[in-house]
Protein backbone atom coordinates (compact mmCIF):
# COMPACT_ATOMS: atom_id res chain seq x y z
CA UNK A 1 0.00 0.00 0.00
CA UNK A 2 2.79 2.33 0.73
CA UNK A 3 5.13 3.55 -1.96
CA UNK A 4 8.12 6.04 -1.81
CA UNK A 5 9.41 8.27 -4.23
CA UNK A 6 12.98 8.09 -2.96
CA UNK A 7 15.14 4.60 -4.10
CA UNK A 8 13.34 2.13 -1.72
CA UNK A 9 11.88 2.05 2.04
CA UNK A 10 15.46 0.57 3.29
CA UNK A 11 16.97 3.78 2.31
CA UNK A 12 14.21 6.24 3.66
CA UNK A 13 13.92 4.08 7.44
CA UNK A 14 18.22 4.32 6.71
CA UNK A 15 17.45 8.25 6.15
CA UNK A 16 15.05 8.80 9.36
CA UNK A 17 17.24 6.63 11.47
CA UNK A 18 20.43 8.76 10.61
CA UNK A 19 19.32 12.31 10.37
CA UNK A 20 15.72 12.39 12.64
CA UNK A 21 13.91 13.03 9.92
CA UNK A 22 12.46 11.72 6.36
CA UNK A 23 14.96 13.51 4.82
CA UNK A 24 12.95 13.83 1.07
CA UNK A 25 11.13 10.11 1.33
CA UNK A 26 7.68 11.18 0.66
CA UNK A 27 5.12 8.84 1.68
CA UNK A 28 2.24 7.84 -1.28
CA UNK A 29 -0.67 6.44 -0.89
CA UNK A 30 -2.03 3.59 -3.25
CA UNK A 31 -2.12 5.30 -6.81
CA UNK A 32 -5.50 7.24 -7.69
CA UNK A 33 -7.09 6.00 -10.60
CA UNK A 34 -7.64 9.10 -13.13
CA UNK A 35 -10.91 8.41 -15.20
CA UNK A 36 -11.90 11.11 -17.85
CA UNK A 37 -14.79 11.07 -20.17
CA UNK A 38 -13.69 11.54 -22.77
CA UNK A 39 -11.22 9.29 -22.18
CA UNK A 40 -7.29 9.68 -23.60
CA UNK A 41 -6.53 12.69 -21.50
CA UNK A 42 -2.91 13.09 -20.70
CA UNK A 43 -2.88 13.40 -16.70
CA UNK A 44 0.05 14.47 -15.72
CA UNK A 45 1.44 15.77 -11.96
CA UNK A 46 3.44 18.76 -11.09
CA UNK A 47 6.78 16.58 -10.55
CA UNK A 48 6.44 15.42 -14.53
CA UNK A 49 4.64 12.09 -14.18
CA UNK A 50 1.93 11.47 -16.38
CA UNK A 51 -0.37 9.30 -17.87
CA UNK A 52 -3.28 8.77 -20.91
CA UNK A 53 -6.56 8.22 -19.16
CA UNK A 54 -7.93 5.56 -17.74
CA UNK A 55 -4.84 5.34 -15.39
CA UNK A 56 -3.37 5.52 -12.10
CA UNK A 57 -0.94 7.70 -10.59
CA UNK A 58 0.29 7.77 -6.90
CA UNK A 59 -0.61 11.54 -4.73
CA UNK A 60 1.27 12.23 -2.34
CA UNK A 61 -0.08 11.40 1.31
CA UNK A 62 0.70 14.91 2.62
CA UNK A 63 1.40 17.59 1.15
CA UNK A 64 0.30 19.47 -2.08
CA UNK A 65 -0.05 17.88 -5.47
CA UNK A 66 -1.40 19.53 -8.99
CA UNK A 67 -2.96 17.24 -11.58
CA UNK A 68 -2.81 18.71 -14.90
CA UNK A 69 -5.96 16.78 -17.71
CA UNK A 70 -5.34 17.98 -21.36
CA UNK A 71 -6.47 16.95 -24.64
CA UNK A 72 -6.47 17.93 -28.20
CA UNK A 73 -9.80 20.34 -28.61
CA UNK A 74 -10.67 20.09 -24.75
CA UNK A 75 -9.98 22.71 -22.31
CA UNK A 76 -7.00 22.09 -19.68
CA UNK A 77 -8.28 21.13 -16.31
CA UNK A 78 -5.95 21.61 -13.29
CA UNK A 79 -6.89 20.47 -9.59
CA UNK A 80 -4.93 21.30 -7.07
CA UNK A 81 -4.47 18.56 -3.90
CA UNK A 82 -4.24 19.48 -0.78
CA UNK A 83 -3.58 15.82 1.15
CA UNK A 84 -3.14 14.80 5.19
CA UNK A 85 -3.10 11.92 7.30
CA UNK A 86 -6.85 12.88 8.15
CA UNK A 87 -7.42 13.88 4.37
CA UNK A 88 -6.08 11.20 2.20
CA UNK A 89 -5.94 11.55 -1.44
CA UNK A 90 -9.03 9.98 -3.21
CA UNK A 91 -8.66 6.55 -4.58
CA UNK A 92 -10.52 7.15 -7.89
CA UNK A 93 -10.77 10.22 -9.42
CA UNK A 94 -13.30 10.97 -12.17
CA UNK A 95 -13.36 14.20 -14.68
CA UNK A 96 -15.37 15.56 -17.72
CA UNK A 97 -13.38 17.58 -19.79
CA UNK A 98 -15.64 20.71 -21.90
CA UNK A 99 -14.86 21.28 -25.75
CA UNK A 100 -13.06 24.30 -26.46
CA UNK A 101 -16.10 25.19 -28.90
CA UNK A 102 -19.15 23.34 -29.12
CA UNK A 103 -20.01 21.67 -32.65
CA UNK A 104 -22.21 23.11 -34.84
CA UNK A 105 -24.61 21.86 -37.53
CA UNK A 106 -23.12 21.81 -41.09
CA UNK A 107 -24.64 22.44 -44.30
CA UNK A 108 -23.79 19.11 -46.44
CA UNK A 109 -25.28 20.23 -49.68
CA UNK A 110 -22.72 20.20 -52.03
CA UNK A 111 -21.26 23.03 -54.30
CA UNK A 112 -22.58 21.59 -57.39
CA UNK A 113 -26.07 21.03 -56.86
CA UNK A 114 -29.10 23.01 -58.22
CA UNK A 115 -29.78 26.26 -56.51
CA UNK A 116 -33.36 24.97 -55.80
CA UNK A 117 -32.07 21.80 -53.83
CA UNK A 118 -29.08 24.13 -51.91
CA UNK A 119 -32.36 26.53 -50.83
CA UNK A 120 -34.57 23.74 -49.55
Amino acid sequence: MWALRSSGLKQCAAAVALLGGANGCVALNGPTQIVTTPGGAKAELGDGRSCVTPCALPIAREGETRLTLSKVGFKTLSVRYVTTALRPPPRRAKFELDLIAPTVPVDATPLDAPRSAALQ
